[in-house]
């Protein structure tokens, strides 16, 4: 029997998951600097199932040829949360907006009196 498991992953591998990490903690960032946190955690919620399983499908060859209806059922669900991460950016795009042109100060600022 072959022995499996993180210590027969090829230098290559492990190098590029591990890179792929540190990438992604870097990039997260600017993220949490510069947009809303509820967009940032709905983005970061899509985003790492979606490179765990694509690292567990070509790293690891955990189900090297899934059948049509688990691909299926992987796509639709990705979709569906990008979809959503959409609607919840276009919400506060145009939260945004509404409160600039009906000149409400920002959130931070100090309300009228």
């Amino acid at each position: 029997m072959r022995g499996e498991g993180f210590a027969q992953l090829p230098w290559l591998s492990l190098t590029g998951a591990v890179l792929a990490f540190l990438a992604g903690a870097w990039l997260i960032q600017p993220g949490y600097a510069g947009g809303p946190p509820d967009i940032v955690v709905g983005c970061k919620t899509v985003v790492n199932p979606l490179v765990a399983t694509t690292l567990g499908l070509t790293v690891l060859k955990e189900s090297a040829q899934p059948d049509r209806a688990t691909a299926s059922a992987l796509a639709a669900c990705a979709v569906v949360a990008t979809a959503g991460i959409a609607v919840l950016a276009r919400h506060h795009q145009l939260a945004t907006t509404h409160r600039v042109t009906a000149g409400s100060p920002s959130p931070g600022g100090a309300s009228p009196r």
